[in-house]
């Protein structure tokens, strides 16, 4: 049976090529023919109609050819038609999509520290080859966002709006206690810390605005917060003052009449009923949150913090803001420990994912980015579908030894002997390099938990109202800007125009965004620009609706995607410039415009048949 059946694939393998090969000499005599057409149409007579027609079909399909874009035939994953299929579809969504120019009663904010574009990338490939594919064909949750920006390396509780916190590290730590506290150093997190004088971050969160009114605190840091009478985790502060911070909060919320829940478990915080409670707070850690991999029963997830979070802040009619942490990315790539990193990065994933299963992105907006990168770079040329915690696939022309397809400019990772006066590093091969502890090298050493950060831009991933106003690079303060216009709060209270007022409810009610966004075009084709050395036409901006009505200045709005054809040769752009107007007579500039494939094509030209099949058109 194995004998046959690698029979079988070997008689596949040779028609395929086979078909390949004859695909390419189709290619070349179609391309030999459009040079002969040329000769003949500036040196001898002939019929202009039936020429005409043969020049637009064999012409046409070269370009198509052109669009399609060259394949290896070597590929067995995808065919042409496969590539084809998924950039028509793209752009067809492309066109279709419109501004949500609404008003975000909701704002989400996932951020995941340390969580760079390197990051980024690996960790699209790594959850992808979890689940058994090549990896590098998926994305991310965040990656089909409609908008995205990059970020040069906080408003948030105005108004009635209620605030929420979820993170993996403490809930003192840098990320989260920025949106509540104000302190010179982030390590204030305890009195131990703080100068004298100085109210530490722990104690603004329980007593101090805005951080006692933040409705749902969800993470780790109950040392930080005085639970412990004694130091559990060295690398965390503990508080001289002998206060338990958890208590007075508790009793604090219940003195002012709230219903307060204060969690240790996943099982506890399973069992709250978000309808019967004011306030939560959850410490399911004395410190951080342990890694993903790491994590028992006992101790929630980011999805399912994020989850009882979003449930229990939807019970707002004025809207809410909340902030989700993947806090540990960062922490596993200071230690050089991708795997583990990755792994965080799945799980924020996975929260992302869920929580747009709970919101309505007409009325939410969601935006996923990072607050710096790390020094973690993809390496080599390794195969498409390789590991992304392996070894690249060969090994280095200078020492002869294999090397990862992720390393770091610095870290703990470095790892170097010398011998004969030479230094040499670590072979790779030796190890499991998907080991979860595994120290991925580095070239400048640095002290555990000391890899740098990176000064590179981080990407921003934006769905919901407002969410266009992520367009370009921007510099980091931006987003607290766009993200209080499009909730029309803080500095954009007043400024902002939108409709968004229901005088029957008195609360914020955003105005659908289909009612708000200018009028899609009838044809996907009119967005298409082309160059005018192919199809000379005039084509002149639509101004969108009433810019007023968005709190915008009056401006003009068009899409462009660029050419529509690619870049033509000398002898192919003579050609059309010689027949343009019998091409243009005979068919119709939009018509040509328009064609989407080779059906369109032959009907365009109105044959039947195709004098051969291109495959992948």
């Amino acid at each position: 049976m194995e004998e046959e059946e690698e029979e079988e694939d070997k008689e596949m393998e040779e028609e395929e090529e086979e078909e390949d090969k004859e695909m390419e000499e189709e290619e070349e005599e179609e391309e030999e023919v459009c040079v002969g057409v040329l000769i003949k149409t500036t040196d001898i007579c002939y019929d202009a109609d039936e020429m005409a027609r043969a020049m637009e079909w064999t012409c046409l399909r070269v370009l198509l050819l052109l669009l399609v874009g060259t394949y290896s035939a070597e590929s067995k994953l995808e065919g042409r038609q496969h590539w084809w299929n998924v950039a028509r579809n793209e752009l067809s969504e492309a066109l279709s999509m419109r501004d949500n120019w609404g008003v975000a009663k909701n704002v989400i904010m996932f951020l995941g520290d340390g969580m760079g574009i390197t990051a980024n990338t690996a960790g699209r490939i790594f959850k992808g080859q979890q689940l058994g594919f090549n990896g590098e064909e998926g994305y991310l949750t965040w990656e089909r966002f409609p908008n995205a920006a990059l970020v040069k390396v906080k408003r948030a509780r105005v108004g009635q709006e209620f605030l929420g916190i979820v993170t993996t590290t403490r809930i003192t730590h840098a990320t989260p206690g920025a949106t509540y506290a104000h302190a010179a150093h982030r390590n204030w997190e305890c009195d131990s810390e703080a100068e004298d004088g100085c109210s530490d971050i722990a104690h603004q969160l329980v007593h101090d605005n805005p951080g006692k009114n933040v409705k749902v605190i969800l993470g780790g840091g109950r040392q930080a917060m005085g639970v412990n009478s004694e130091m559990v985790d060295a690398l965390t502060c503990s508080r001289n003052d002998s206060r338990d911070l958890t208590e007075e909060w508790f009793s604090g919320k219940v003195s002012e009449g709230h219903k307060a829940r204060y969690v240790t478990t996943a099982r506890g915080l399973a069992q709250v009923d978000p309808e019967k409670t004011d306030y939560l707070l959850g410490l399911f850690a004395d410190s951080h949150l342990p890694y993903e991999v790491d994590r028992k029963t006992d101790t929630p997830s980011l999805k399912d913090m994020t989850l009882k979070a979003l449930r229990f802040l939807r019970k707002s009619d004025e809207g809410f803001f909340l902030l989700v942490e993947g806090g540990r990315i960062d922490h596993a790539l200071h230690e050089n420990l991708p795997h583990r990193a990755l792994e965080e990065v799945v799980a924020l994933d996975a929260a992302v994912a869920a929580a747009l299963k709970e919101v309505d992105l007409e009325e939410t907006l969601v935006v996923v980015t990072a607050d710096h990168s790390h020094v973690m770079t993809i390496n080599g040329y390794p195969n498409r579908g390789n590991d992304i915690l392996g070894l690249v696939g060969e090994n280095s022309e200078v020492d002869g030894l294999p090397y990862t397809t992720l390393m770091f400019t610095n870290g703990p990772g470095y790892n170097y002997t010398v011998k004969n006066d030479t230094v040499v590093r670590h072979d790779p091969s030796t190890v499991d390099t998907r080991d979860l502890n595994y120290r991925f090298q580095a070239g400048v050493p640095m002290p555990p938990f000391k890899e740098t950060h990176g000064g590179e831009d981080v990407g921003l991933w934006a769905a919901g109202p407002m969410s266009h106003l992520f367009h370009r690079t921007h510099e980091q303060h931006y987003i607290a800007h766009a993200m209080a216009y499009a909730a029309c709060i803080g500095p954009s209270l007043d400024d902002c125009k939108r409709p968004s007022l229901d005088s029957s409810s008195g609360g914020r009610r955003p105005r659908r965004y289909t009612t708000l966004a200018p009028p899609l075009r009838t044809t996907a084709s009119d967005h298409v620009t082309v160059p005018e050395e192919i199809f000379p036409t005039e084509q002149h901006p639509q101004p969108t609706e009433d810019p007023k009505k968005a709190g915008s200045s009056p401006s003009i709005s068009v899409i462009h995607l660029g050419p529509k054809f690619p870049t033509l040769s000398p002898i192919l752009q003579k050609l059309f410039t010689n027949n343009k107007e019998k091409i243009l007579t005979s068919r119709g500039t939009q018509t040509l415009k328009s064609f989407t494939n080779e059906a369109d094509v032959r009907q365009l030209l109105g044959r039947t048949q195709s004098p051969s099949t291109v495959h992948g058109v």
